[in-house]
């Protein structure tokens, strides 16, 4: 994604203040937002590690998200797939303990 950006970054201090820009700009806003957001990605993974990078556990969902988390222990890409995740299981244990 780095790669074909072909963003690279310039110094600015028309704001607030010198600070980053990822952008050319004469280019159109859908290769900006590529440009950040590969540029975003890479200093998360640089910055937290690679071992940050996870796919979600819940059943039938497919996303990979970046775990931000203090204790580095983020199972699911959102709360909705926790929550489903857990009441599964929950229903799961519930369906074992009654056949028995």
């Amino acid at each position: 994604m780095l790669a074909r950006s072909a963003a690279y970054p310039r110094l600015t201090d028309h704001a607030h203040g010198w600070h980053l820009h990822y952008r050319d700009p004469l280019q159109p806003l859908g290769a900006v937002l590529f440009a950040l957001i590969s540029v975003g990605t890479a200093l998360h993974l640089t910055g937290r590690g690679m071992d940050r990078l996870g796919r979600c556990a819940a059943d039938g969902c497919a996303a990979i998200f970046a775990d931000t988390s203090r204790t580095a222990l983020q199972r699911h890409c959102s709360h909705p797939c926790a929550n489903r995740d857990a009441v599964r299981r929950h229903r799961a244990r519930r369906s074992t303990s009654s056949a028995t």
